[in-house]
């Protein structure tokens, strides 16, 4: 095997948006065709490859630390308030939080991990009043 990862093509696409060529050479690999397949199979192939050994397990630690992030939805403000649902790393459900200004630290507002040990009650939905000073929600328990 290659010391080198398998080339990757380049392309001469270029679009025009709003009156500006912008060459995108690695547009083909968008599409989900039988050329895009074999050059995934290729990278693939290549770092099993460079994987083999005690590597992987010496770098499975590091990236599963690195893939522990928080999830952040959509903020949806009101005339005083910034809601926010956000998928914590060691959470299963989702927790509805808010802050009074973009800058303050989240305050917790609903979260369902703390409602149930078996994770049968869910929140599904929030819908906070104009002026962010109220919020309703929809609680779901056992998926109906």
């Amino acid at each position: 095997m290659s010391t080198n990862p398998p080339r990757t093509e380049k392309c001469e696409t270029v679009e025009t948006l709003n009156g500006e060529e912008i060459p995108d050479p690695y547009r083909w690999l968008e599409g989900d065709d039988e050329v895009v397949g074999e050059w995934v199979a290729a990278q693939n192939e290549y770092a099993d490859s460079r994987l083999r050994g005690t590597i992987r397990d010496e770098l499975r630690p590091r990236f599963e630390e690195l893939a522990e992030t928080a999830t952040y939805f959509p903020i949806v403000p009101t005339s005083g308030s910034y809601f926010q649902r956000v998928s914590f790393p060691d959470d299963d459900l989702l927790v509805l939080t808010v802050r009074d200004d973009p800058t303050d630290e989240r305050r917790v507002l609903a979260d369902p991990n703390e409602w149930s040990d078996d994770g049968n009650l869910t929140r599904n939905w929030f819908s906070p009043s104009p002026d962010g000073s109220l919020v309703a929600y929809g609680v779901t328990e056992g998926g109906t």
